[in-house]
């Protein structure tokens, strides 16, 4: 029985029969292909070792008290992982045609007989590695493969993801971009809509005081009164006029010129003016 672990480019062999001497026989004629031989000496033995590794090729002796050849051969055909491993039986005698395809329909691939050409046994062990090699490098492969697929499917995810960011990067620079354009034309109608009105109110400020001149300047008495007959503006010639300065006459009622007499004297005569409001 053999337990360590196994190299790389080495198998497992299991070899079981009852006797040890044929086992040591076994595994001394199987030596030279340099493989990890594992050896069992019942048939409740050999489903321990199946239960713990991978076997390229098992020898199994028909003839065993307890469970018998067949019936082990029968119980390793019922685990998953041993269903498809290749079993030879051994066996000291013929068998009727009747026993060769019980063995054969519990799984068997072939029969050696007993005393055991170890030439024979080392070619028959020998293609039966091979297989099982050569199919461990089919399964590396397709590993290899699928992993590369997997590889190659994820790169193309992530790069899906990259342009779809890139594209609704793009499209968000673009919105600020045209966000930006907007803002900045409503900034400049603003600022022309600003200086218009500055140079409106310039040109009102500059004519106002072009009126506040004249009138201050006329010779002719000038009153601004508001639509309830307040005075609002006197003049200086008003004050000349009438004999109250401008201060004096500010915001009084219109008894200071109740007359129509007087209001029809300064609207014929000077300048009189009346806010509607």
């Amino acid at each position: 029985m053999n337990l360590r672990p196994v190299p790389r480019d080495q198998v497992d062999i299991l070899v079981v029969d009852d006797n040890p001497n044929n086992l040591l026989a076994l595994e001394m004629a199987l030596r030279s292909l340099g493989q990890n031989i594992v050896t069992a000496q019942s048939g409740d033995e050999a489903l321990k070792q199946v239960l713990k590794r991978d076997f390229a090729l098992i020898l199994l002796d028909v003839q065993m008290p307890g469970i018998d050849g067949f019936e082990t051969a029968a119980l390793i055909r019922g685990r998953e992982r041993a269903r498809h491993v290749p079993i030879v039986y051994l066996t000291a005698g013929n068998h009727g045609d009747a026993q060769m395809f019980k063995g054969y329909s519990l799984g068997a691939v072939d029969y050696l007989y007993k005393p055991i050409v170890p030439e024979i046994l080392r070619a028959k062990a020998q293609a039966f590695v091979d297989l099982y090699k050569a199919n461990r490098e089919v399964k590396r492969q397709a590993e290899l493969l699928r992993d590369a697929e997997r590889r190659e499917h994820e790169i193309e995810i992530a790069r899906a993801k990259q342009e779809w960011e890139a594209d609704r990067l793009r499209e968000e620079m673009e919105n600020e971009r045209s966000l930006a354009q907007t803002l900045s034309q409503k900034a400049e109608e603003l600022a022309r809509t600003v200086r218009e009105r500055e140079l409106v109110e310039v040109e009102l400020r500059t004519a106002n005081n072009a009126l506040q001149t004249l009138v201050q300047s006329s010779p002719l008495a000038i009153v601004v009164l508001s639509s309830n007959g307040i005075v609002k503006h006197w003049n200086p010639a008003a004050a000349g006029t009438f004999g109250w300065s401008a201060e004096e006459a500010a915001g009084r009622p219109t008894d200071l010129c109740s007359t129509r007499a007087m209001i029809s004297s300064l609207e014929s005569s000077a300048g009189f003016f009346r806010e509607r409001c």
